[in-house]
């Protein structure tokens, strides 16, 4: 007789925890996450626990981080007495969630849950190249770049996932080139896909090293080769940056031409008008020997960047902001040619019909010099 009575004793008190689990559920369910927590706390303080009691724990850990508390230390608690308490094929999908929820926020905590529970994953036979990509990251939150290298590098080289070891990549080469250790990086990058990203950032690499050279083959090798317009305009776009860092202007007049061809609208075209007309101006200088084997300027770069900035004023009336900068531009170009007359009419004429505008304010402080 005792003993039945016993085992419905226990059968009342495991019905019980499970309707007071389903309660705390239910709370947190309708949203109402104080209560939630309430109701798990009591059940926390009775002697007898369920043997469940892990569901208790995930539900505590995700009402507190409902609630948005700044300091996350009750959820990490809950989350830590739920990940040492729960079935071990739950874990692998318990840490990342725990990681999407609070790796962001507590990055140092999450840490430390990681470096605990990675060798269980191991032990358990479960993969952990995610969990030590998340760690590289975390340590790279907090500023421990050489703890996150190690994190990645240690991915790269012994685990086989090629998603998170292509990740891996990403972040250490960040680091890389962010610590300036740029021919390491170049190194990492050969072992890299050779996707259309990855050149740009080869590109990137080479650009910060000085190497132009190396940048401009690259970029050369690839407009020759059969890709869309779009990209052909970006790799130009690249090259222009090149040749004016060179000084080397010719090739930037012929990139601009190569860029007009491809510009999606006639504002865009002008903007490199524009760019054209000033390279003229004020970059391409050419010199000629005098009789006396001295070499002087001639006006020839003034005349070629009149030229550019009439046709602009002529196709570009109902456009201000680019009509009114190429009459800057031609002003200015009288200036070099030494037409002040002319200069100073096209000046007064911006200040009149453009005013207050950075283009009229301008043309004030030439005139203001004159």
């Amino acid at each position: 007789m005792n003993r039945f009575l016993l085992m419905f004793i226990l059968i009342s008190f495991i019905n019980i925890w499970a309707s007071s689990i389903d309660k705390v559920q239910k709370d947190f369910d309708m949203m109402n996450y104080e209560k939630a927590i309430s109701d798990g706390l009591k059940i926390l303080a009775e002697k007898e626990k369920p043997s469940d009691i892990y569901k208790l724990y995930l539900l505590l850990a995700d009402s507190y981080y409902k609630l948005d508390k700044k300091i996350p230390n009750q959820s990490l608690y809950y989350w830590s007495l739920y990940l040492s308490s729960s079935p071990s094929n739950k874990l692998t999908k318990t840490l990342i969630k725990c990681y999407e929820q609070w790796g962001e926020k507590s990055p140092k905590q999450m840490i430390s849950i990681l470096n605990l529970y990675i060798p269980k994953l191991r032990d358990a036979g479960e993969s952990v190249e995610r969990f030590i990509y998340y760690l590289g990251n975390l340590y790279s939150k907090i500023g421990k770049k050489e703890e996150a290298n190690r994190m990645y590098n240690e991915l790269i080289k012994y685990y086989q996932n090629e998603k998170f070891k292509a990740l891996a990549r990403k972040e250490l080469l960040k680091n890389m080139i962010a610590e300036n250790h740029l021919d390491e990086a170049l190194e990492l990058m050969d072992e890299m896909k050779n996707t259309a990203d990855n050149r740009d950032l080869k590109i990137k690499i080479l650009i910060k090293k000085f190497d132009y050279l190396s940048a401009k083959k690259i970029i050369n090798e690839e407009l020759n080769s059969s890709i869309n317009e779009q990209r052909k305009k970006s790799l130009n776009q690249r090259l222009l940056d090149i040749n004016y860092k060179t000084g080397n202007y010719d090739e930037c007049l012929k990139t601009l031409d190569e860029l007009i061809k491809y510009s999606k609208n006639d504002n865009e075209t002008g903007e490199y008008l524009l760019e054209k007309a000033q390279i003229w101006l004020n970059n391409k200088k050419e010199y000629l020997a005098d009789n006396t084997g001295k070499y002087i300027k001639t006006f020839n770069n003034y005349n070629k960047a009149k030229e550019i900035y009439n046709k602009i004023i002529s196709d570009y009336e109902d456009n201000d902001m680019i009509y009114f900068r190429a009459k800057l531009g031609l002003a200015k170009t009288y200036i070099g040619l030494f037409d002040r007359n002319r200069a100073n009419d096209i000046l007064e004429s911006i200040v009149k019909d453009y005013p207050d505008k950075p283009v009229s304010l301008e043309a004030k402080r030439l005139l203001e010099r004159n």
